[in-house]
């Protein structure tokens, strides 16, 4: 149980594939997949914890680092995505080979962004 002046900590990371050839059509797959879900369709979480009267002042961090970008790479984060683990099998292995399919025979610059944002807040005593 979370005592007054306990912390709670949103972490999201948000890669940034906008430079690659194949970005609209990996997003518009994506998109087309995702059942509704709270971080898209939901209000943000900032707006919840307000509500709530029980949590301080929400600061957030936002960090923007470069990393590698090996196609396989950014498979295992298409696939640790919740809606495609949750995924019958057969489609997860489907969808999983589409996507694969389309990074492979498009571009893929070396380095891509990586974006990590850290949201903060403190329970009120």
């Amino acid at each position: 149980m979370l005592e007054p002046g306990g912390g709670l900590a949103v972490i999201a990371t948000v890669p940034d594939w906008g430079g690659a050839s194949w970005a609209h059509e990996i997003g518009t797959l994506i998109a087309d997949l995702r059942p509704e879900h709270p971080h898209f369709d939901g209000p943000p979480w900032q707006d919840a914890v307000h509500s709530s009267g029980q949590w301080g002042d929400v600061r957030e961090v936002r960090v923007t680092c470069s990393q590698p970008a090996k196609p396989e790479r950014i498979v295992d984060h298409m696939i640790s995505m919740s809606w495609v683990a949750a995924m019958p099998p057969a489609e997860r292995a489907e969808t999983v080979a589409r996507m694969r399919a389309l990074i492979e025979e498009g571009e893929t610059p070396a380095e891509m962004p990586l974006h990590v944002v850290l949201g903060l807040t403190s329970l009120r005593a």
